[in-house]
């Protein structure tokens, strides 16, 4: 019996308020997992937001570049195929206005540039929109050829644009 009373002291003496190192560990091993997971999700949120900054401000120059190509269409009286050494085709096309200035739109590789010419000289000279969307190209279409578009044509593997865009104006719109 008095074995037994000396084991008890002992246990209760050797006892002291704590964590043992097996109970420490196992929640140091799940605050990281917690920590873990939550940089993840602040890494995924950060992407979404990158991508959908991208989309809005690709779609932002589409809609810019589709308004002023229908504001110029519209207040063209001719698209002539040549002016000056400028040769209209897929990757240009000449605007003439009633008051004789001349818009161009030009696809040089790696840009879409918008110029106006008034007597044979050029004024200014724009970029509208880089390679990053595509490349562009020129049509007529309609009666007399008086449906002008411009036609977007993403690289293969561009990302979410897969399609081609088409901007379409009528020649003379405004005028008519």
């Amino acid at each position: 019996m008095r074995l037994k009373v000396a084991s008890r002291a002992i246990t209760a003496a050797g006892h002291r308020p704590g964590f043992s190192l097996l109970e420490i560990a196992l929640v140091l091993t799940m605050l990281a997992v917690v920590m873990l997971l939550s940089a993840a999700v602040i890494v995924g949120a950060f992407r979404i937001e990158q991508a959908t900054s991208a989309s809005l401000n690709r779609q932002s120059h589409i809609v810019t570049l589709a308004d002023q190509f229908r504001a110029d269409v519209s207040q063209a009286v001719t698209a002539p195929d040549r002016v000056n050494q400028i040769t209209a085709g897929l990757a240009c096309l000449i605007l003439r206005n009633v008051d004789g200035r001349q818009v161009v739109y030009r696809w040089n590789s790696d840009r879409l540039e918008r110029s106006e010419l008034v007597d044979a000289s050029e004024t200014s000279r724009r970029v509208l929109i880089g390679s990053e969307y595509g490349t562009f190209e020129f049509s007529r279409a309609g009666k007399d050829r008086q449906i002008l578009t411009l036609r977007l044509l993403p690289f293969a593997g561009s990302g979410s644009m897969k399609r081609p865009i088409e901007i379409s104006a009528a020649l003379g719109g405004d005028l008519q």
